[in-house]
Parts: structure tokens; sequence; C-alpha cells
């Protein structure tokens, strides 16, 4: 498979200045990042709701003394960092609660890198809080990348035109009407068909998911490759190196050598090729 990146314009390699923060979210590593680097720059993170990293309100005010003790460090300290759960209604609430833990602290910064808030809660913190600046942390975005600047392909690698009942791939299936076997280059070693799990909770997401699981079972799993506009069949579960499509009679079937549109996630493939554009 192959990532057209779209619009990108080299340019002069310049210079480069390292600039690192550091993120501590455990009061034993304060100590241990500035006795290993004393000028080191960092952020202290504040535990969520979603209790993955952070500091406690009694570490946050225990990190605040031990840097008050060693003068503030004013120009060091960046920040609190407030990692919050993907959204599940407003967050204002908690952040809220999370700023008594921050101002108690006593801590030479009025600035906090929040997480996951739309702009109305930012602007709703920032005239609850003027003395503060909330800074949204974008990584999320940057990570994942905008998704119109890439265009993912696959090759399309070799047609068979079958009838119903003829009998295919390494599973011995029958097709179940006329039509072709499509196979195009991208499989699980591609991280075709490897999805991460979506995280929906939700009775109707279940459902569906019960329904791939039945649909799976017979070869009628949606792929994410598109053919003319439309995502089409897999024959059967993707291999190692490529794919089997299924196209029915009457749909337009590439040629050998024709590539196809592929929507994947950028954090959960490996591409062949990447060309810049």
């Amino acid at each position: 498979m192959a990532a057209v990146r779209r619009g990108a314009r080299a340019r002069a390699r310049q210079p480069l200045t390292r600039r690192v923060i550091h993120t501590v979210s455990r009061l034993e590593d304060v100590e241990a990042l500035l006795a290993h680097d004393p000028s080191a720059r960092f952020v202290l993170e504040r535990t969520t709701s979603m209790l993955r990293h952070g500091l406690s309100a009694r570490e946050l005010r225990e990190a605040g003394a031990l840097l008050e003790a060693r003068g503030g460090l004013a120009s060091q300290l960046q920040g609190v960092a407030l990692h919050l759960p993907l959204a599940q209604g407003s967050h204002v609430g908690e952040v809220r609660r999370l700023m008594t833990d921050v101002v108690a602290a006593g801590l030479h910064t009025t600035t906090i890198w929040v997480s996951h808030l739309s702009d109305a809660e930012l602007a709703t913190l920032a005239a609850a809080y003027p003395d503060y600046t909330f800074r949204p942390r974008a990584g999320t975005g940057l990570w994942l990348g905008a998704r119109g600047a890439t265009r993912v392909t696959a090759t399309v690698l070799d047609t068979h035109a079958v009838e119903r009942g003829d009998v295919f791939g390494y599973r011995g299936r029958s097709a179940p009407k006329a039509g072709t076997i499509l196979v195009v280059s991208g499989g699980t070693a591609h991280g075709i068909g490897l999805e991460a799990p979506a995280g929906d909770l939700s009775l109707k997401a279940r459902a569906a998911t019960l329904a791939r699981g039945g649909l799976d079972a017979v070869g009628f799993v949606r792929s994410p490759f598109s053919i003319d506009g439309k995502q089409r069949l897999f024959a059967e579960p993707p291999h190692m190196q490529a794919s089997m499509l299924f196209l029915p009679a009457g749909a337009r079937v590439p040629a050998v050598g024709d590539v196809v549109d592929v929507r994947v996630r950028y954090t959960a493939t490996a591409f062949d090729r990447t060309e810049v554009s």
C-alpha cells in the first residue's frame, strides 16, 4: 500500500534548537529530574477522572512546597497538565474542581494545559479564571493528522471472474453469486483488518459488533477498500500481504495495476511506500 502526502513543499534544512519539556506525574520524579538536570523545564500533571497518570491534590501541594524551597523555579515550571477523558458531556465542572487544587498548591505558574475541551468550554474557563491561561493539548489531532492531507491506495494484483457456487480462497468458500474476486495489495501485515477498538460501549455499537461477527462467518464483512466511491466486501478475511474482495456482477472491475482507495487509521497502518507531492 502507498500513502501520498498532498501539498508538501521541500524546504531548506534549518538548524533546530532542542527544547525539551518534561511531563512529571509522580512526586518522586520531580526531585529526580531536578537532581539530574537542575535547569530542566517541566510540566506537573494532575490526575483526573481518567485515572491514568498524575499527582493527587496532596502531592501537587507537596510539589509546590518542594519548588518553593528551591526558589519557585518560575522560569522552569511550564504549567499544569490536565489530561481529561474523551467527550462524556462537559468537563468544565471537573476542571473547576481540579483548579481548586492548582490554586491551593501555590505554584509559580499560570498556564494550564488541558485536553478534550471544546472552544466554548475553554472560553468559559478563561472567563472564570482570568489570571490563568488555558492552552489546549492538540497532540492527538497532530498525531492522527488531517485525513484530507493524505490519500492511501492499494494496487490491484489480480482479478478472477466467478459464478455462483465457485470455490475460492484459502478456506474454500463458495461465491454467493456471480461476480469477480479482486486481489489487492494490503493485508494484516499492514494493519488491514486489525482495527483498534473504537471505545463505543452503546447497545447499538455492541449489536453492530455481533452482526459483523456473524457476517464474518460467511465472508460478508465490509472492507476499507473503495472502488467508485463504494466500500467493497471482503471475499474472505485478509491475508498477510494481500486482501481478496468480492465485486458483484455489473460493478466496474479495475485492471491489474490500477490503484483503489483505502480508508485506514494512520496510527495502526504500515505503508510500503510514501510519496510526497
